[in-house]
């Protein structure tokens, strides 16, 4: 499983698309809040031009979290302006 985190307007195809704002999203869900996912679970996780929206103390909680639900040698991308 692959998820797109913040998906806003951009619905990817072979992922599972998060925002909790968003009407295209396939979840609607806080993605600082990701216990729905098993431990070692996905494989990927993408966030594009969100994570400047967290302060310093969000980040390491969040990346943490990430790092929970990623599979051993799993993907994290993050596009940052």
């Amino acid at each position: 499983m692959k998820l797109h985190l913040g998906c806003g307007k951009l619905k990817l195809n072979t992922f599972v698309n998060i925002d909790v704002l968003s009407d295209i999203a396939d979840l609607k869900l806080d993605f600082k809040k990701l216990s729905i996912f098993n431990s070692s679970n996905i494989e990927e996780i993408y966030i594009s031009h969100v994570l400047e929206h967290f302060t310093r103390s969000e980040i390491i909680p969040l990346i943490l979290e990430w790092n929970r639900i990623l599979k051993i040698n799993g993907v994290l991308r993050i596009s940052v302006p």
